[in-house]
């Protein structure tokens, strides 16, 4: 068994007398040897170990598909909702103000309208009054020949 292995390069051809070691070697990988010291500290700190190049590479590719692929779309998704939203909001609201507005508007007319209205009926009552207030009475029965007395007679109904 050859220990002994020439340096990796970063290629993936192997001469042919190389090979037969690059096949032990991918066999038997001896296992790495990690600083102890460097390990117990990192735990003791709440560090953690830093990836390696080819975990960074990795992610990155996965992280780069997960951008081309899904989260574009989502983004603009969501970017379109949220105007069409804003639009519905700002729809809504200026058809309830516009709809205050009319009501407002009818709001007025009907205390116009309300005002008119007590003014005829205090005109109307004060003409009525008028006409059979007692002043009026006395005068009327006098000219019949009724004489006023201080004692008020029973009360007259009328069927």
């Amino acid at each position: 068994m050859n220990i002994h292995t020439p340096a990796r390069s970063r290629s993936k051809h192997i001469r042919p007398n190389q090979k037969k070691a690059y096949i032990q070697r991918k066999k038997v990988a001896a296992p790495r040897k990690v600083n102890r010291r460097r390990r117990a500290s990192s735990r003791r700190s709440g560090v953690a170990e830093l990836p390696g190049w080819h975990a960074l590479n990795k992610q990155q590719r996965s992280v780069g598909a997960s951008k081309q692929g899904t989260r574009q779309p989502s983004k603009t998704m969501a970017i379109l909702g949220l105007i069409v939203g804003i639009c519905v909001l700002l729809t809504l609201y200026v058809g309830h103000v516009l709809a205050t507005e009319a009501t407002l508007e009818e709001l007025r007319a009907e205390r116009a309208r309300n005002v008119r209205l007590n003014l005829k009926y205090n005109r109307l009552k004060g003409a009525f009054d008028r006409r059979t207030g007692p002043a009026v009475i006395y005068r009327r029965g006098a000219a019949l020949g009724l004489e006023q007395t201080p004692h008020y007679g029973p009360t007259i109904i009328v069927k």
